[in-house]
């Protein structure tokens, strides 16, 4: 197979006023099935630009290329700012979001199923420049979120911790709308921050918790970033599998959306099947499903109309 170009960076410079579009990126190949699975469920609802970001340090990005036309995504390249023992992906994650190729960018993780056209948070992004999706009913002073930030103290003064703190609305990463041209500062700030809590678990989250509050953005129905732990997805638009939830129905009712895409997608052959089994391999969670005497015989067929308004 004919590999597909990859355009090795994108300068600002180099950027229309007028470009949009969806980015993912992937680092290693552990996320890798999800991420196509997350591109075949954009694919159903979205027919606009969409790129992926791949690491060029990566032995593993040449299978991402490699698979790509079917999907109509471009790959490019970035450079790891660091590499750690563990949690790259959230380290480098902000100062790969700001290296997009678009001026105005929907990025989602990988780890997503699509049930909307995301296309109609675009405007939203042209009005704010800077927008972020909230946590389920989560709030900065739970027990939870309110924990989290405060395992920054280490590295952020008592006064940012109490303005992240009396913030309110607890934030998710999953899904951001920007255009990074036009906020220079905020995205210097969470790069420069989140280099600082290099190798931490979600550090890139929990960074972006703690300094949002000094920037003007908006934020989006926690429907454009639903988490997977809850029980009614009528209203949900992009369902996010966070913490390797996506193919474990035995324990999350969203598992069996994620599985019904899944197997759509592996009997559609888009993916060659030799392809495809070394994907399966690569994730721990889908190898299990796969190796189990109870798969699911039957998931229910859900393919609601795209939504049109936020």
């Amino acid at each position: 197979m004919t590999q597909q170009k990859v355009i090795k960076y994108c300068p600002s410079e180099s950027k229309s006023n007028e470009s949009m579009g969806v980015l993912f990126f992937n680092l290693g190949n552990r996320c890798m099935l999800r991420a196509f699975v997350a591109m075949y469920t954009l694919r159903k609802y979205y027919a606009g630009e969409a790129a992926i970001m791949l690491s060029e340090d990566d032995e593993f990005s040449n299978v991402v290329i490699d698979n790509l036309k079917p999907f109509n995504i471009t790959p490019h390249f970035y450079k790891p700012v660091v590499k750690c023992r563990k949690n790259t992906g959230y380290t480098i994650k902000p100062d790969v979001l700001r290296q997009s190729p678009f001026y105005t960018t929907i990025y989602s993780d990988t780890d997503v199923i699509f049930k909307a056209d995301p296309s109609v948070i675009f405007n939203t992004v042209k009005e704010n420049k800077l927008v972020l999706t909230r946590y389920r009913d989560w709030v900065t002073t739970g027990r939870g979120m309110s924990k989290r930030i405060k395992s920054l103290s280490d590295m952020l003064p008592p006064e940012q911790i109490q303005a992240a703190l009396d913030y309110g609305t607890a934030i998710n990463t999953g899904v951001v709308g920007y255009q990074a041209s036009e906020i220079k500062d905020f995205f210097d700030d969470w790069v420069k921050t989140t280099l600082k809590g290099e190798g931490r678990f979600i550090i890139d989250e929990l960074v972006c918790q703690c300094i949002c509050y000094k920037y003007e953005h908006a934020i989006l129905e926690a429907a454009w970033n639903y988490s997977c732990r809850e029980k009614d997805f009528t209203n949900s638009k992009i369902i996010h599998f966070h913490g390797r939830k996506h193919a474990r129905p035995e324990r999350f009712v969203s598992g069996k959306l994620w599985l019904e895409q899944y197997d759509e997608l592996k009997k559609s052959k888009i993916i060659p099947k030799e392809t495809m089994n070394k994907l399966i391999q690569w994730d721990r969670q889908v190898k299990k499903y796969e190796a189990s005497t109870k798969k699911l015989v039957t998931i229910e067929k859900w393919y609601p109309s795209p939504v049109k308004e936020l």
